[in-house]
C-alpha cells in the first residue's frame, strides 16, 4: 500500500499527576503532548535527548527531534512503505523498508537523514531491524532459506561489521531479536523443541540462553533490556493469560500482574531506573497503558483529566530520563503521545 506524505502537528498539551511510591514520595507531574492523529500506528521509540520515532499506515516513518522539527524517514529506492522501530542516543534509528523488488530489508536511518539498506542473510530475501544501541550495534531478524521459506533467525549487526546469525535454542527452528542494551546484550524470543516460543538473552561473549516462562506457562517473549541487564516482556501463566514480566539481571522471572479489569498485560520497555511501561488488555479487547514503578503498576488513564478526551492505550518506550511515548485514542482515532516528567 502506497503511503502519503504527511505533516505532523503538536495539537495539544494536558497534564497528568502520577503518585510514584518509594523513593519518589511526592506526586510527579507529566505534561502529555498530543503529537497528532495516526492510522494504525504510534510513537515507537524515544532517546535520552527526547528525539522520537514512529510510523503508521497513513504516513511514512517519521522522526520528531527534541527541538520540535519533524522529518519524514524515506523508504529505500522503489519502496512504497517503511517502518521505524527504535532510536539510539545519537539519533540513529532502525526499522525496515520495502525494496524495488517488493522484498523487505532492515534499514538504518542516520541522524543526518540517510536511509541505508542493511541487507539480508546470504540465502534470505527479507530482514527486519528492531533495535540499536549507542555504539550502533543493530539487532533484528531475517529469513534464512530459499524463496518461500519463512524461517527466521535473530541477527546482530555490529557497527561497521557484518550481519551475524545468533542461532536458535536447542531443538528449535526460528528466533527473533527484540532489543539490545549499550553493553551489547541481546534479548528476543525463539522456538523450543516443542515449538513453543521462549524468551531468550544472548549476553556479550555468551550464548543464547532460554529464560523460560512464568510458572505453568507455555510461552514467553522478551521485548527489551536495560543497561543493568534487566529484561522485560510477557509470558503465559498457568491460567493461559499473558502477563508482563520482569527478569532482573540477578534474579528470576517475576509476574508484574495486571490492572483491575484487565485479562492480560504486556511489557514493552524498561529504563535504567527499572521503570517499566506497557499495556493491559481489558476483557472487552480494549487496552490501557501502564507504568510499573517500585513494585506498583499504575493505569496512566486514572491520572488524566476527564476533560482531556484522551485515553492512553499503550506505552511503547520509556527513556532513561523518564520520558514515555506511545499511543492514545482521541474520539476513536489513534494519536501518538509524549509524556514528560516535571522538571525534565
Amino acid at each position: 500500500m502506497r503511503r502519503a506524505m504527511f505533516k505532523w502537528c503538536i495539537t495539544g498539551c494536558i497534564t497528568l499527576v502520577c503518585q510514584l511510591h518509594g523513593a519518589l514520595a511526592e506526586p510527579v507531574a507529566y505534561s502529555v503532548t498530543d503529537l497528532g492523529p495516526l492510522t494504525d500506528g504510534a510513537a515507537t521509540g524515544i532517546n535520552e535527548r527526547g528525539d522520537i520515532v514512529g510510523d503508521s499506515f497513513a504516513v511514512r516513518a517519521y522522526r520528531h527531534a527534541a527541538h520540535g522539527h519533524i522529518t519524514a524517514l524515506s523508504p529505500l529506492p522503489g519502496g512504497s512503505f517503511n517502518r521505524v522501530t527504535g532510536i539510539n542516543a545519537l539519533g540513529n534509528a532502525v526499522g525496515h523498508s520495502e525494496t524495488a523488488t517488493h522484498t523487505v530489508h532492515a534499514v538504518l536511518y542516520s541522524a543526518e537523514g540517510r536511509t541505508t539498506d542493511l541487507g539480508t542473510f546470504a540465502r534470505g530475501l527479507n530482514s527486519y531491524a528492531t533495535g540499536i544501541n549507542r555504539a550502533g550495534d543493530i539487532v533484528g531478524f531475517a529469513d534464512i532459506g530459499e524463496p518461500g521459506d519463512t524461517v527466521n533467525h535473530a541477527f546482530l549487526l555490529p557497527a561497521g561489521g557484518r550481519m551475524t546469525d545468533l542461532g536458535i535454542l536447542a531443538g528449535g527452528a526460528s528466533s527473533s531479536a527484540s532489543g539490545i542494551n549499550n553493553r551489547g546484550d541481546v534479548v528476543g524470543y525463539a522456538d523450543t523443541v516443542d515449538s513453543s516460543s521462549h524468551a531468550f538473552i544472548y549476553p556479550v561473549g555468551g550464548r543464547m540462553t532460554d529464560l523460560g516462562t512464568l510458572p505453568g506457562g507455555s510461552s514467553s517473549r522478551a521485548t527489551a533490556i536495560n543497561a543493568r541487564g534487566d529484561v522485560v516482556g510477557f509470558s503465559r501463566n498457568a491460567a493461559g493469560q499473558n502477563r508482563a514480566f520482569l527478569y532482573p539481571a540477578s534474579g528470576h522471572m517475576t509476574d508484574l500482574g495486571t490492572l483491575t479489569g484487565c485479562a492480560d498485560s504486556e511489557a514493552w520497555s524498561i529504563n535504567v531506573r527499572g521503570d517499566v511501561v506497557g499495556d493491559c488488555i481489558m476483557a472487552d479487547g480494549t487496552s490501557r497503558a501502564f507504568l510499573y514503578h517500585n513494585s506498583n503498576m499504575k493505569d496512566l488513564n486514572d491520572l488524566l483529566s476527564t476533560r482531556s478526551g484522551l485515553i492512553l492505550v499503550r506505552a511503547n518506550a520509556i527513556s532513561d530520563t523518564g520520558q514515555i511515548v506511545g499511543v492514545a485514542q482521541v474520539n476513536g482515532i489513534a494519536h501518538a503521545v509524549l509524556l514528560i516528567p516535571a522538571g525534565n
